[in-house]
């Protein structure tokens, strides 16, 4: 909690001032022993880019986080990291993370020939692996493989390198690299994931809620759709993505990977690029870079919806709008079935946007859900259905599936309409959920933006 503090009450000058301080001191990486790292085998492709506490708005913020500017430090000779002319549109992340694999994404904002350098924690920069991508790009997919189980990474996208330092793109009037991950351990547990939702008015509640989640240090995010909202106040998707996403989340989108899915939100209007969801672009397909049996995704033009595996777990990341779509409803349907099919997996996740049940302000969006997919889920390994889209936290019993909605990722908050019979436990708060996972089971946990403790319940794993 006085981490939390204190960095809520830093302004930006006082959080460069502290980046000088680590500069002098050689802070920010933490030794852990020189090992041999294999860089990647491929080249890379590139691709385009009960009670209730209720504060209730029905008119969006205007976006009121302060960009996050960093000045990192790298250990070893070339040891500073300068801005080169060239700026990010989409910031490098970590799109996927396993025992031995990441596949990280960015996107510039004009062609260049970008270099990709990472090391593992404690080694120097340039003993690790360089994935350089094709002239004249703006940017792609990197797939780094041959990594060890349960090792932190850094990453660092490179223009030019100098004997003084690094030249890097630029961010938001300061710098973005370099990014840090962890692999999983290997078998993939323990696990822990953060829940959120609905975060997309860019306000600095968001950040609160974030810097929380950060405090639990996850190995991955889960978001449960809606992660911007009216992107025409921003001027421009691209530009709304970067103030009301990657700006909020930046102290997690530096740690972790981020797996959102798609809300009604991202099918608006003033959210689209090229008639499509730039959700779809700020989230690269994986398919053809990641094998079958780790990942599977459909939908157009990419990642409309996927699943993938950690150890035992599967999660199933769908995309609810659909069924208010022209197509995608029957694919998903099949894509569901499939998916719970799959012997491999003791336990399956599913995570859509909106919730099948809901007491707050939604209660008839779910409907469709209710009909197609939950008859799926009766006896089947689904233990848990995470959604968002009504802004409250609440819990429900669904015939033997929990379902949590974790939709309260801001100050714009829904009250109780009318307290279904499913519901255990409701609260209209800013709220986040932790998860951990291990081979017991799944523990849930939900936290307010003072971190206090709100809910929390223990799923044994299913039987085999």
């Amino acid at each position: 909690m006085g981490e939390r503090q204190e960095r809520r009450g830093l302004t930006r000058h006082l959080r460069l001032a502290g980046c000088l301080i680590f500069l002098i001191l050689g802070l920010v990486t933490v030794g852990c022993g020189p090992t041999d790292l294999v860089s990647t085998g491929l080249p890379p492709k590139a691709t385009p880019a009960s009670s209730l506490a209720v504060s209730v708005s029905t008119e969006p913020a205007a976006t009121s986080v302060t960009p996050t500017l960093l000045a990192p430090t790298l250990p070893g000779r070339s040891s500073r990291l300068e801005p080169a002319q060239a700026h990010y549109a989409i910031p490098l992340t970590a799109q996927y993370v396993g025992e031995t694999q990441a596949a990280l994404f960015f996107e510039m904002e004009v062609p260049g020939h970008y270099t990709l350098m990472y090391w593992a924690e404690g080694e120097r920069p340039g003993s690790g692996g360089r994935v350089p991508l094709e002239k004249d790009v703006a940017g792609g997919v990197l797939l780094l493989e041959g990594l060890e189980p349960g090792r932190v990474y850094h990453a660092a996208v490179v223009l030019v390198e100098g004997e003084d330092g690094l030249k890097v793109p630029a961010w938001q009037g300061g710098l973005w690299d370099p990014i840090s991950f962890r692999t999983l351990p290997a078998g993939g547990l323990p696990l822990r994931l953060a829940v959120i939702g609905d975060s997309g008015f860019g306000e600095a509640v968001t950040r609160q809620l974030v810097d929380g989640i950060a405090a639990h240090r996850p190995d991955a995010i889960i978001h449960t759709g809606d992660l911007v909202y009216n992107a025409r106040q921003e001027g421009s998707p691209q530009a709304a993505f970067q103030a009301k996403l990657y700006t909020p989340f930046a102290p997690v989108l530096h740690r972790a990977p981020l797996y959102p899915v798609l809300g009604n939100h991202e099918y608006y209007p003033d959210a689209l690029t090229d008639g499509h969801p730039y959700y779809q672009r700020a989230f690269a397909s994986l398919q053809g870079y990641l094998p079958p049996e780790i990942w599977q995704e459909g939908g157009e033009p990419g990642r409309g919806w996927y699943a993938f595996g950690i150890g035992p777990y599967q999660l199933i990341m769908l995309d609810s709008q659909a069924f208010y779509q022209p197509r995608g409803a029957e694919d998903q349907t099949r894509f569901l079935t499939e998916r719970l099919a799959d012997e491999r997996y003791r336990a399956s996740i599913l995570v859509c946007h909106i919730p099948p049940y809901t007491s707050g302000r939604h209660t008839n969006d779910g409907i469709p859900i209710q009909r197609h997919w939950l008859p799926l889920l009766e006896g089947s390994n689904v233990m848990l259905l995470l959604s968002g889209h009504d802004h409250n936290y609440e819990r429900l019993a669904l015939n033997g599936v929990t379902s949590i909605v974790a939709g309260a990722g801001s100050s714009h908050l829904y009250p109780m309409k009318e307290r279904l019979a499913q519901s255990r436990y409701f609260a209209a708060v800013p709220s986040y959920v932790i998860l951990d996972l291990d081979h017991e089971g799944v523990r849930a946990r939900a936290f307010d933006v003072q971190g206090e403790l709100l809910d929390q319940i223990e799923l044994p794993m299913p039987p085999e």
